[in-house]
């Protein structure tokens, strides 16, 4: 009887799932992490080892940002009268919850200039970043997620029952289901809100692109907006001390690192040379399905080296490891500084293929290998 009723109470939506991932499986999870890391470097000092590297750029870069608002701007062209209600909603009326702001909600509040220019609103902004491990596996997707959060707190506002907007809990919750139900509902394609995302991106990072600078060398705009544009999107910490081995001028020409981005190649080297970081143009290749780029690389590569996918798509990561074709060539690590919610995590670290890995130690797994006599 006990344990009927135990079974009866419905468990919140978000929080109490993402608070059981603690304290005992968490210490296990570092442990096991700890050893996949050295057990993985060390396989490195084999001959042909471990020498291909393919890493996603949102795990260099943190666009999060620009493509929030590139999403923003997407979903004001795609629905122009239903977003233009999203700058007279308050941050507790957009759903933004005690925890996030300490009980002062005036963190999230935007100012006149902020609203007068139309930028998205902060309280939007925190609650995409909250949902994105989740809802922003492709541009499109986020912004029908910026549609459904505006929708929900407008709806919410007008209600005159105390409804209110769905949670991000919720909302992380459920999306696989109703997915393709909001496209239906707010009237958008996927490959239409593709486009309009894609468009939207390439603006935005127009400052960087490098025809952009030579036209407008001497333009203060531009270099303003360049500066702007990557404070705003910086460098993950660290990140450039981890890079440095491979994408230095006198990077061992036996290691190759190969980065995925939906970026033009141009842009990635404007990012990395101001840093001091050299990247060729082949080295870029284009995202999109993981397991597919894995396989071009795999072509394109000898047998004899092992492919090294970093990621922070779980999804990404189990379609290779299912692929039994790529059982011997390739290794798997899931990287904890991007974007993933604990649960995730929790659920890769049960994978026997599949590595955890911070940035420091991604600085260990680049690093050139020692061989016998000092030489690298």
């Amino acid at each position: 009887l006990l344990l009927l009723l135990l079974l009866a109470v419905p468990a919140s939506p978000f929080v109490v799932p993402l608070r059981g991932v603690s304290s005992r499986r968490t210490r296990h999870v570092s442990c096991r992490h700890a050893n996949r890391v050295s057990m993985v470097t060390a396989a490195r000092s084999e001959p042909g080892g471990g020498d291909v590297f393919l890493l996603k750029w949102q795990l260099i870069q943190d666009t999060f940002h620009a493509r929030a608002e590139a999403a923003f701007r997407a979903a004001c062209e795609k629905w122009p009268s239903e977003m233009s209600e999203v700058l007279e909603l308050t941050p507790n009326e957009g759903g933004v919850r005690k925890a996030w702001v300490g009980g002062d909600w005036s963190k999230f509040a935007d100012n006149a200039e902020e609203k007068a220019s139309g930028a998205m609103p902060r309280w939007l902004q925190e609650k995409l970043r909250i949902i994105a491990p989740v809802v922003a596996t492709t541009g499109g997707s986020l912004v029908l997620a910026v549609r459904l959060c505006v929708s929900e707190a407008v709806a919410a506002k007008r209600s005159q029952s105390g409804s209110r907007p769905l949670t991000a809990g919720e909302i992380t919750e459920n999306w696989e289901e109703v997915f393709h139900v909001l496209h239906g509902k707010f009237g958008s394609r996927p490959e239409e809100l593709e486009g309009l995302f894609a468009a939207e991106l390439e603006a935005l990072f127009a400052p960087l692109s490098s025809s952009s600078s030579s036209q407008h060398l001497e333009d203060a705009d531009t270099e303003k907006q360049r500066e702007a544009l990557l404070a705003a999107n910086p460098l993950y910490q660290g990140i450039e001390l981890a890079l440095s081995p491979l994408l230095s001028s006198d990077a061992p020409s036996a290691t190759r690192l190969y980065i995925a981005c939906d970026r033009p190649a141009a842009v990635v080297a404007e990012v990395l040379g101001a840093v001091g970081l050299h990247l060729a143009e082949e080295q870029v290749v284009e995202s999109g399905d993981a397991l597919e780029c894995v396989k071009r690389l795999a072509a394109l590569e000898s047998p004899a080296r092992t492919i090294n996918i970093i990621d922070d798509n779980a999804e990404a990561l189990r379609r290779v490891t299912n692929d039994l074709s790529l059982v011997s060539s390739t290794r798997c690590f899931f990287a904890e500084w991007g974007y993933s919610t604990p649960s995730q995590r929790a659920t890769v670290a049960a994978w026997p293929r599949v590595t955890l890995l911070d940035v420091v130690a991604l600085r260990q797994l680049l690093a050139p290998i020692e061989h016998p006599g000092g030489s690298a």
